[in-house]
This record gives C-alpha cells, structure tokens and sequence, in this order.
C-alpha cells in the first residue's frame, strides 16, 4: 500500500506489469467528516494584499526561506501559520518579530477548523525540502485540501507533487530556496492567473478528494 503514486513510480517501471494486483495507492485525502462542515468559497481576493498561509506544523528551511523572502519583499501580502512550528522553532517565531506582516495562529483542530481557515486564505504553501527522497515523491494531503477548498498551492519544483499540480493546472512550482524565483512569482502574479487555477481546482469532483477505502477493504475480503 503507497500513500502516492509518486512512490509507485520510485520502486516500479512501467515494464513492471506485475504490481497492478498486487499494490494499492491510498492517497492522503480529507476525512470525510470534511463533507458535513460549512464552506464559504465566494470570498473575494485583494490582488494588492494576498493571505498566504502554511496549515501544519512548519518544520523545512524552504518553507522558512518562502516566507521570509515575501514578507520582506512584499509587505502589502501576509503570511499566515496554522499550527505550531516542530522545527527551526525559534527561527520561524522570529519570523513575527521582524515582519509585521507574519502572524501565528497556534493549533487548528482536523478537520473541524478546515473550513474557517481556508476560508480566510489566498494560497497555500507546501514548499517541503527536496533534499529527502520521501519529499520528493510524497503526495501530502495538502493537494487535497487545495483542491476541495479551492486555494491554489504553491509548491517545490522537481517534485511528484509539483508534477500533479502542474498537470492539474491548480498552482504554482518554484524553487523555494530561490530568492529571485519567489520574488518573481509575485511581481507577476494576477487576479485572472488566481482565478484560472481555482477553477481548475472546481472542475475536479470533491468526492474524489474524500477518503474512500472500500476498494481496499473488498480487495482484502476477496483475498
């Protein structure tokens, strides 16, 4: 059983016809409690002043670097943290003391706050360092939020994930550790390009973003 099909494709090729009885993906979708919660997704985006938020617990330098990088060089745009740092704490918490434009808010509950906060953002971040082989060919559950909320997600270039986002056309891929690349991406981004990749994200059914494991349950009975 893989998490993503960004592993399959690490261990087999497709000369490895095999595998297709023998291997499930199960990818890290909303629990499905998601579907009963109330969804405002008719907000309206300031072009001069975005939210951008990380949801989880902060722990890569290239999340770190991202977030520096904008809340220096833009300082009309926020930056927003949901959930409590696990790594590089004190360098993220400084993050608060040398920007006015970066803000905390603490632990959110899973999934009964979803809603609200993406509500109150503009785009995701999900830059994870590339320097560990899981990063590179995870699939988070980051992509589905993005996609059943409709926030664009902006991601780390030459990743499985960046591969499905660029593909589904519902984000952004960079080089997180790249000042220049990040500073570009938001001299030149648009109220119209936001608002292609959101309704990229509306054309994908939201009941495949639940987590549904009956195929696996009856694969498992039949054996």
């Amino acid at each position: 059983i893989f998490t993503s099909e960004g592993f399959l494709n690490y261990h087999f090729n497709d000369k490895d016809k095999f595998y297709n009885d023998k291997i499930l993906v199960i990818p890290n979708k909303l629990n499905k409690e998601i579907i009963k919660l109330n969804y405002n997704n008719k907000k309206s985006i300031n072009i001069k002043k975005l939210r951008i938020a990380f949801v989880g617990g902060a722990r890569f330098k290239s999340v770190l670097n991202f977030a520096d990088v904008v809340a220096k060089n833009f300082p009309n745009h926020e930056i927003h943290f949901y959930g409590n740092p696990v790594d590089l704490v004190n360098s993220f918490q400084n993050l608060t003391q040398q920007y006015n434009n970066v803000f905390f808010h603490g632990p959110f509950r899973n999934p009964i706050d979803l809603p609200k906060i993406y509500e109150n953002i503009d785009l995701l971040i999900s830059t994870y360092d590339v320097e560990y082989d899981n990063i590179k060919y995870a699939e988070p559950n980051k992509l589905y939020e993005s996609i059943y909320f409709e926030v664009p997600i902006i991601v780390t270039n030459g990743t499985f994930l960046s591969k499905k986002v660029n593909e589904l056309k519902i984000g952004f891929s960079l080089d997180p550790l790249n000042d220049i690349e990040i500073v570009n991406l938001f001299n030149n981004i648009s109220l119209e390009l936001i608002n292609e990749k959101i309704e990229s994200c509306r054309k994908i059914p939201k009941n495949e973003l639940i987590d549904d494991n009956t195929l696996f349950f009856s694969k498992l009975k039949f054996v």
